[in-house]
């Protein structure tokens, strides 16, 4: 008659090791994610490239040549500095603003 706190003998499973894949995935996915990296630096250094080569090539016939500016003759410059009156506009410009003080 078996014992009550005895349990029922469970049948001995041989354990085997298997091998730790998780370290092999985490490897794999290294090195995909360095290939993956090493292509998009390669796609973006293309078209940087690219696009630079096409702005340096561009026609020189469509570069049209400065002008230079037209020099006025002096005496035109001498008459319309003396056609400006500096002297009678400044007391006229501030006459509204010495009678608001004036009111204080």
């Amino acid at each position: 008659m078996p014992t009550p706190n005895m349990s029922p003998s469970q049948p001995s499973v041989p354990q085997t090791l298997m091998p730790d894949s998780s370290s092999g995935d985490s490897n794999k996915m290294i090195l995909w994610l360095l290939i993956g990296l090493v292509i998009v630096v390669a796609l973006v250094g293309g078209i940087y490239l690219f696009l630079s080569k096409q702005q340096t090539s561009a026609p020189k016939s469509q570069i049209t040549p400065l002008q230079t500016p037209v020099t006025l003759p002096q005496e035109n410059l001498e008459n319309d500095l003396r056609s400006i009156d500096v002297e009678g506009e400044i007391d006229s410009d501030f006459t509204p603003v010495d009678q608001d003080l004036g009111q204080l």
